[in-house]
């Protein structure tokens, strides 16, 4: 259908946001499923009273699971866990279903030019078509024709947003207020709310489900050990034979003048080297020569130092085990703060915020106020703002946010004023601004579409338990 795109060659670049591929089996929660299965034809639910086949919904799953792995590429392995790819397949079928209704279709010549302007099909700047076939066929193993329909239907599913924002509409006075919400400062009053930690045992099981995602951040860091040679200022003019030699090994130094050198214990980038204390350019040098590489004399606030690299240790990725202590310390932290965040919504279920003192009186927590909040601003009993700033991001002056989860627990912020913007700067920022909102609105628009969509789809749970038995299956 698409032939003529082995032919296409195109220089601008796109990132690749999405590769989708259905394979011809397709195994999931030990169940394999062929298409030669009659089980495949069988109906997983239905929609407008069109039936919807298993078939169909494991090539919307595989979909998903292609969209994640290329997005998040190295990084899968830790967020899979969090992305919900049962939901995220029926949603697929259903915008399909909605764009079929309402006459939406990307074009042959849209598909053409998306494929030939991914960066990784090209060679050189040019579309590389043995590239294209390798990574069809023996990475996504999958038929190209397969390939470049699954790419309409991506390609057509954003013609659905596009359709949405282009309805929207944004005038002056409505651009200014989101502005001063979004990027003035502010005055606030918070009070943080935070309940004790749990003390009760976490078992493994626990801990494994948050490993993958700390995995390649609890590493333990690179070590060295350096044997050096340390002249003190009282010393130079006497050694200065020595301390002009920038040749010589240290043995050789050590056996020409008579110096001790010592040899140091492993030490990491942040630790102090005893008798040399934590002096930067021996810090680089240590970690930057080779194993027996040695540096020239190096300035130290107590004299003349010369360094030789004796052995490293290369940072690791701790096992799971080794990673034990800090899992616990860090689910037990976010056990605290989702709690803190749970009682605090139901605490100030029905609050009003002219009753922001009453509450927090009645709950004996401490208002406190920051003036001119910025985006770099750091908030006592909070930290960075970049959190709080985000929950304000819609709240009008007088008005309070809901529960924020912070570091210490959880926070409700009252805006006491919004600050007058400058409407140079407001003029400068407008265009990429209102762009910016406009996506926000029109994602908020296709979440309401899905919303009303969702509730038309009658899935067959028994089926669905079938094929994923430990878990749910739907939103």
């Amino acid at each position: 259908m698409l032939s003529f795109l082995r032919n296409q060659k195109v220089k601008k670049r796109i990132y690749l946001v999405l590769a989708i591929a259905v394979i011809a089996s397709f195994g999931v929660s030990g169940l394999l499923i062929s298409q030669d299965d009659k089980k495949s034809a069988s109906a997983v639910g239905h929609l407008h009273g069109k039936k919807i086949s298993l078939q169909d919904y494991l090539a919307s799953y595989k979909a998903v699971d292609h969209q994640a792995r290329i997005m998040y590429g190295q990084a899968f392995d830790q967020v899979r866990t969090y992305i919900n790819f049962k939901g995220e397949a029926w949603d697929r079928l259903l915008l399909l279903s909605y764009a079929k209704k309402n006459s939406i279709r990307a074009s042959d010549r849209e598909v053409v030019q998306w494929i030939g302007q991914q960066s990784f099909l090209q060679t050189r700047g040019q579309f590389d078509d043995r590239l294209y076939k390798m990574f069809v066929t023996e990475y996504l193993k999958v038929d190209p024709r397969r390939f470049e329909e699954e790419i309409r239907e991506m390609l057509t599913i954003g013609k659905i947003q596009e359709k949405l924002e282009s309805k929207i509409q944004l005038n002056d006075t409505e651009l200014k207020e989101l502005y001063v919400q979004q990027q003035g400062d502010r005055d606030i009053e918070y009070v943080v709310y935070s309940t004790p930690e749990d003390t009760t045992a976490i078992s493994d099981e626990q801990l494994k489900q948050i490993y993958p995602l700390y995995q390649n951040v609890l590493t333990e860091p690179e070590k060295v050990k350096i044997l050096y040679l340390l002249v003190p200022n009282d010393k130079e003019a006497e050694l200065k034979s020595a301390v002009t030699d920038n040749k010589s090994s240290i043995s050789a130094l050590v056996a020409a003048h008579g110096l001790e050198a010592v040899q140091s214990d492993y030490f990491t980038k942040n630790e102090s080297i005893p008798g040399v204390g934590l002096v930067n350019e021996i810090m680089d040098k240590s970690f930057s020569l080779p194993v027996k590489g040695s540096s020239g004399w190096i300035r130290i606030p107590t004299g003349l130092c010369k360094i030789e690299v004796t052995d490293k240790i290369a940072a690791k990725v701790l096992s799971f085990e080794e990673s034990k202590e800090q899992l616990t310390k860090i689910y037990t932290h976010q056990q605290q703060v989702q709690t803190s965040v749970q009682k605090l919504t139901e605490l100030s279920k029905d609050l009003k915020a002219s009753d922001f003192k009453k509450f927090a009186s009645e709950q004996k927590l401490e208002i406190k106020s920051m003036k001119s909040l910025k985006a770099d601003s750091y908030i006592a009993g909070i930290g960075p703002s970049d959190t709080i700033r985000k929950a304000l991001a819609t709240i009008k002056e007088g008005d309070i946010t809901k529960p924020v989860a912070v570091p210490s627990g959880a926070a409700l912020v009252k805006v006491i004023k919004n600050s007058e913007i400058d409407l140079e700067k407001f003029e400068a920022a407008k265009k990429e601004f209102s762009k910016k909102i406009l996506r926000e609105k029109s994602q908020a628009e296709m979440e309401k579409l899905l919303e009303g969509l969702r509730k038309e789809l009658k899935p067959n749970l028994t089926l669905l338990k079938e094929i994923f038995p430990e878990e749910e299956t739907t939103k």
